[in-house]
């Protein structure tokens, strides 16, 4: 490695932003479409073959796959696999559940009854041919009132929330409201949306996280992204793990999903023949989710099942498929999108001949929408009774014609041009420790460190772990008492890019009658933005929480004044009381103009009226809405037709979320704090405003960013009164296009993805070598052996190493030339021991000030994830590299470095 020494530090340029006014003409201004690096012709009748076969294959891994056949999460014996004879297929041999009749999904050859992995996504697709490529938050809506779903879990509480209270599909995924949101059902309903997007991996990524936040929240949303993502990639490729490897970059990089993924990969080069093994070392590692009856339905087990069985499968179809059924856990769930997915790999030809002669049937096979079943898997109103498998493959063609012609392909005679996308990759400032799963407050500060701890409550029961945390086992807590009343715990977030939009979003919990809430500040002046999380449920006695509502999720944003800014949980509870955090994230998003209406100035009708507040916006409010045939009505002005954000600013005094809604649809009446919404006059439903600290007229406090479909021009919006328990004031709405995520190209997606040598340092083996890293020796330059590769990947074999038994100081780096201007990210996975005088990534040469960024120091073997982004190059090269300066017996450690062009979005 040869000498490359860095340059000094140099001040950052201040940035100044000119003040824009808000017009309603900029309101639908949103980022552009990366332009498509490149096209893919597929022919139609291709494109028939491998989405017929897609089809065939997820109903046929669903028959046979099995599901809880064992007490825990070991796998099944061989002989239990046989491709479309499980006991779904009516095949109890080894395992015989408690209702046969209704469990047998397999009628007779080539007749089979819905299940909740395709019936609904046969579901989804008649609502984009109803409704087009991109459905609104309403068209959706109106298909679940026009068809009445009939499922499981959080999706049979959605569709209950949506005909029986009224409730718009935004937020009947959210925890606050439907208990069961951590389920698989968002992801195992919404895969094949990749189905309808080939080589479209944005497109099928949106619209997955679109519907299955209707029935799911948190990490099952990641999940469905990522599935859909994989089927859509599938199009493009004759392998199923470059697929894959194409997928996972749109997990979030400090994800838990993505840790999964990375688990996963590791187990596999490990041991590259031995799944069994592969999956029970990772089942070991699986983590608690609050209110989880069952660990075996646990989306990360299940989830990394699919990822091992793709990647031990080497492409074979029933060599992939039987690890996904025989896996242990949910393997139906498993079974099915692993063999939708190899069925859009092999085509048809391809397709096991148990599944052709089962359910295909010669083209004669047809799906049935069976209404008369004990199990609640079905379209219970204005669907047909029966649809053949070549008719859906038709109505999937249909759809991805629409899609590729909305993303500016072209469909001809014979043949679909696409424009392929590249899978976008999340942009976050990565927060250390996010969960507090370290077992401390490590990146995190208390202004009181008596009044805050990292706190673990975790139990066993007979069938379920159980955790008072919301996922894994640890969260941070606060509390007060009449000494200390008020109390934060912080976290200062770094490599932030000044003047850009970031969405903060965390977990949080409390009793006991205290103000809390989650905050952004961004420093430098800037605007502190809050938001209240007041009295959520309380937890209760540790056991299974099935219907647990007391984790809350809550989201701030803020404008970044600088490179880094705090976030956290605050409480304020003269009296006494406690509150939670947990799950931290922080990502770059849009910035959308956003035209504001004053509540104040909404036509009162029915005893609302305005009310005075200091701290109101413009000093004023809209109250009195708690009263029957109350309401308040705001015309506001759209440049076009489309679905917009009204992000409505309130405070609520709603009761704590007590209600139920069971697994049969029974709902416990009256819901709290709802506003029933019109647009023109028409019903859209009911908007749920969550529990707030303040109320009449103290604000600010809670928001809720409402989906509203509007006509160009003028516009009225009406929040009435809709019964239910708790008033909610309004202060005012924030009318704008939904801030996008904004993403980078991800590096497996092609051309243009990562532009580093050896990035994983595994190209020369265990050593001083690294092709395309040189080693800048120290001032002394006495510390060329200061820097090595050595064992203990990321997710590859070898890291690189800064470390040695004396004092050192040492600089590994990289010059990439001929880097085409634009716009980039530098990323890298690192961990250390701390303690160091300086330890830092470095970017220079690109043609404007070094930007650096702090090592994360977690310890062995946590890996933190650092990243510069926003990297404007002009010069044509970039050098990336990593300076330590440190006493004997200090060390850090670097992966998958990563230097990579941001949308231009």
């Amino acid at each position: 490695m040869s000498d490359s020494r860095p340059r000094p530090p140099l001040l950052r340029r201040a940035l100044a932003a000119a003040a824009t006014a808000a017009t309603a003409a900029a309101l639908l201004t949103v980022p552009a479409q990366p332009a498509a690096a490149t096209t893919a012709t597929i022919t139609k009748s291709a494109y028939y073959d491998k989405v017929l076969a897609g089809i065939i294959g997820e109903v046929g891994g669903f028959l046979t796959g099995y599901e809880f056949a064992a007490a825990g999460d070991a796998p099944l014996p061989d002989s239990w696999f046989e491709p479309a004879n499980g006991p779904y297929a009516g095949n109890f041999t080894h395992f015989t559940p408690g209702d046969t009749a209704n469990y047998t999904r397999l009628l007779a050859t080539g007749r089979v009854r819905g299940q909740d992995n395709y019936f609904m996504d046969f579901f989804n697709q008649l609502v984009l041919k109803d409704k087009g490529a991109n459905p609104t938050d309403d068209d959706i809506r109106a298909e679940y009132l026009d068809h009445g779903i009939k499922d499981y879990g959080g999706s049979d509480i959605a569709a209950q929330l949506i005909e029986r209270a009224g409730m718009k599909p935004f937020q009947t995924g959210e925890h606050a409201l439907n208990s069961v949101s951590w389920c698989c059902e968002p992801y195992i309903e919404t895969d094949t949306l990749g189905f309808g997007a080939p080589g479209l991996p944005r497109t099928a990524g949106a619209l997955a996280e679109k519907f299955a936040k209707i029935s799911g929240s948190f990490d099952t949303t990641t999940w469905s992204v990522f599935m859909a993502t994989l089927m859509s990639q599938a199009f493009l490729t004759d392998d199923a793990r470059t697929a894959l490897a194409q997928a996972a970059a749109s997990l979030p990089a400090e994800s838990w999903p993505a840790a999964v993924y990375r688990r996963a990969v590791q187990l596999h080069n490990q041991n590259p023949t031995d799944w069994r093994w592969a999956q029970q070392q990772l089942a070991a590692e699986r983590r608690r989710l609050y209110g989880a009856d069952d660990d075996r339905v646990i989306a990360d087990l299940n989830q990394g099942t699919v990822v091992l069985a793709i990647l031990y499968g080497n492409n074979d179809y029933l060599s992939t498929l039987k690890i996904a059924a025989i896996g242990g856990n949910e393997g139906v769930d498993n079974a099915a999108p692993v063999a939708g997915l190899m069925g859009v790999i092999k085509g048809m030809a391809g397709t096991p001949q148990a599944f052709l002669d089962k359910i295909w049937a010669g083209g004669q096979g047809v799906f049935v929408n069976d209404t008369t079943g004990a199990l609640r898997t079905y379209v219970s109103r204005n669907y047909p009774a029966e649809q053949k498998w070549s008719d859906l493959a038709a109505l999937y063609q249909g759809n991805a014609e629409t899609a590729i012609r909305a993303a500016g392909g072209t469909v001809g005679t014979d043949s679909y041009t696409i424009p392929v996308q590249d899978v976008p990759a999340p942009v976050t400032a990565a927060p250390a420790n996010p969960g507090f799963e370290s077992g401390d407050l490590t990146g995190w500060t208390a202004s009181d460190a008596a009044h805050a701890k990292a706190e673990s409550q975790i139990g066993t029961t007979s069938f379920a772990h159980t955790t008072l945390a919301h996922s894994g086992d640890w969260k941070g807590t606060v509390f007060t008492d009449a000494g200390k009343p008020d109390v934060s715990l912080s976290h200062a977030v770094g490599s932030l890019v000044p003047g850009a939009r970031y969405r903060v979003r965390a977990y949080l919990a409390s009793v006991g009658g205290g103000d809390a809430g989650l905050y952004a500040d961004p420093g430098n002046g800037g605007a502190v933005q809050a938001v209240s999380a007041y009295s959520t449920e309380d937890m209760g006695a540790m056991g299974p929480q099935i219907l647990g509502r007391a984790w809350a999720a809550r989201e701030v944003e803020f404008t970044a004044t600088g490179t880094t800014a705090t976030v956290g949980l605050r409480l304020n509870a003269p009296g006494g009381a406690w509150a939670n955090i947990d799950d931290l994230t922080v990502e770059r998003i849009t910035e959308p103009v956003a035209v504001r209406y004053e509540a104040e100035a909404a036509a009162a009708a029915g005893g609302a009226a305005s009310g005075d507040a200091a701290s109101a916006s413009g000093g004023h409010y809209l109250g009195g809405l708690s009263t029957s045939g109350a309401s308040g009505t705001f015309t506001v002005q759209a440049p076009a037709a489309g679905e917009y954000r009204l992000l409505v600013h309130y405070t609520s005094t709603a009761a704590p979320e007590t209600y139920r809604i069971d697994l049969n649809g029974d709902i416990d009446w009256p819901l709290p704090a709802q506003l029933g919404l019109s647009v023109n006059g028409g019903d859209r439903g009911a908007v749920f405003f969550p529990r707030t600290a303040g109320h009449g007229g103290a604000f600010p406090d809670g928001t809720v960013a409402v989906p509203v479909t509007l006509a160009a021009g003028s516009n009225t919006i009406t929040f009435a009164h809709r019964g239910g328990s708790g008033a909610v004031d309004l202060d005012r709405a924030d009318l704008s296009a939904f801030p996008q995520a904004v993403t980078s190209t991800a590096p497996a997606a092609g051309p243009g993805g990562n532009l580093l040598l050896d990035p994983g340092f595994d190209a020369a083996g265990a050593g001083q070598s690294a092709p395309g890293w040189s080693t800048w020796a120290g001032t002394a330059g006495t510390d060329a052996d200061a820097d090595y590769t050595e064992a203990g990947g990321y997710d590859g074999a070898l890291r690189l190493t800064q470390h040695k038994t004396g004092a050192f100081e040492v600089y590994t780096s990289q010059t990439v030339t001929g880097v085409a201007p634009g716009r980039y990210t530098v990323r890298a996975r690192v961990m250390g021991g701390g303690g160091q005088t300086a330890a830092y990534l470095d970017v220079k040469g690109y043609g404007g000030a070094d930007q650096r960024a702090n090592l994360p120091q977690s310890g062995w073997p946590n890996w933190s994830t650092v990243q510069l982004t926003g990297v404007q190059v002009t010069s044509g090269q970039v050098t990336v590299g990593f300076y330590s300066k440190a006493a004997g017996g200090q060390w850090v450690s670097v992966d998958d470095v990563e230097l990579f062009r941001e949308s231009d979005g």
